[in-house]
């Protein structure tokens, strides 16, 4: 297999060519990073070493977008929510159609429960469901140093089978549903699904 000349190397290749840093630019442009990306040394580790006469490849830094609300669980499937349907679920202004408690339970046995629960209520026609998680042993007490696991793992169990195609969009519950210890769950119609 031949080689590509720098700042093409594409598949198989070592690195990312310009076109493949741009597009990976444009994907990961709604990811908040953990720090602030050096972009500039990263084109030009990708841009060629030499261009012909004339020729220029312009790669654009994306805009940053807003600060995501920590307390929004982002599962991996589009939000098909209105505008207005969104910020009642936001607010804790939909009619809640059944809560799960899982205070207590393992981590397996809430997983199990979950599935469970949110399968069934999406298959009756729930739309808006509650699910208590709590929000976890204070530090001093967790064996491992690490408070609220199941409310943690929550947004990678909807992420995954059964939930994922369930779940349209998770919201922390507003004060007096639980608030950081609770989720809304709007869940999509049994026919859509």
């Amino acid at each position: 297999m031949a080689k590509k000349p720098n700042g093409q190397a594409g598949r198989g290749g070592k690195g990312l060519g310009a076109e493949d840093f741009r597009l990976w630019k444009d994907f990961t442009r709604d990811i908040d990073p953990l720090e602030e990306p050096d972009w500039e040394s990263m084109e030009q580790a990708v841009m060629p070493a030499a261009l012909p006469q004339g020729e220029t490849i312009k790669i654009e830094t994306p805009k940053s977008s807003p600060r995501k609300n920590p307390d929004t669980v982002s599962p991996p499937q589009p939000a098909q929510l209105d505008a207005r349907t969104e910020a009642r679920l936001r607010r804790g202004q939909m009619p809640i159609e059944g809560r799960l408690d899982l205070h207590g339970c393992t981590q397996d046995e809430a997983h199990r429960r979950l599935n469970e629960f949110v399968v069934n209520a999406q298959t009756r026609g729930k739309r808006c469901v509650l699910v208590i998680t709590g929000k976890g042993l204070s530090r001093g007490r967790s064996e491992e140093g690490e408070t609220g696991i199941l409310r943690q793992k929550l947004p990678l169990w909807i992420s995954m089978p059964p939930l994922r195609g369930l779940v349209l969009k998770t919201y922390a519950a507003a004060q007096r549903d639980g608030g950081t210890g609770a989720w809304y769950l709007y869940l999509k119609r049994s026919r859509d699904y």
